[in-house]
């Protein structure tokens, strides 16, 4: 795919933001999530920070848990079925066109703000709030299905990427309630976000889109 095409692919799907309309947009959705389940719990008398704490074993934990995610990604991304042909078009021109004019730090600044938002929403306010509304091994079952479809539904862009998002979501349930602390999913969030927008950047748009150091 040339260049010229690959330009008026993007401009096709998604219209040109402004970068500083980008990166404001996507720090007040996320943050604004954050803050949303940070009053929601509070009106709840339910923290959704109350199992964050400071480790370097679960720091560790949360970047070693990107890698299966990634390695899953790099598979999907060269499949050739018709339906994750679709989703690899969408996930490409969303990202070049949302992304492709910000920098390195803009970058990582808005993924480590989507780890942090959705991760205390989904899992901190709604999964680990559920659980501890109803209690014992319902209560866990019912927390980690609702939480998960809520974010596939969140991430219904197409019927198979909900289900991924959906399977997603699993993934950073079962490393919330094994790790006991929410720092982990946020990790591990926030760093397969960013290895993907750098990934999709770095191969498809090439230098015209390149990210600025």
């Amino acid at each position: 795919m040339d260049t010229k095409q690959t330009h008026n692919f993007w401009d096709s799907e998604f219209p040109q933001p402004e970068q500083h309309h980008t990166v404001f947009s996507a720090i007040v959705f996320e943050g604004g999530l954050a803050v949303l389940a940070l009053v929601i719990g509070y009106f709840c008398s339910f923290s959704p920070t109350r199992t964050l704490s400071w480790s370097f074993r679960d720091v560790v934990l949360g970047f070693a848990a990107a890698i299966p995610m990634l390695v899953v990604f790099v598979f999907l991304d060269r499949a050739t079925a018709l339906p994750l042909q679709r989703i690899q078009q969408l996930v490409r021109s969303f990202l070049g066109t949302f992304f492709g004019k910000c920098s390195t730090v803009q970058i990582f600044l808005i993924c480590v703000l989507a780890g942090i938002g959705e991760e205390l929403f989904f899992r901190g306010l709604m999964q680990d709030g559920i659980a501890y509304g109803i209690g014992g091994s319902i209560g866990l079952i019912c927390g980690i299905v609702i939480s998960s479809l809520l974010f596939g539904a969140a991430h219904l862009v197409t019927l198979t990427y909900g289900v991924i998002a959906f399977l997603m979501s699993l993934y950073f349930a079962a490393l919330f309630h094994w790790s006991g602390n929410i720092l982990v999913p946020i990790i591990t969030h926030a760093l397969y976000d960013y290895c993907v927008i750098r990934f999709v950047l770095r191969r498809f748009l090439r230098t015209q889109f390149e990210p600025r150091l």
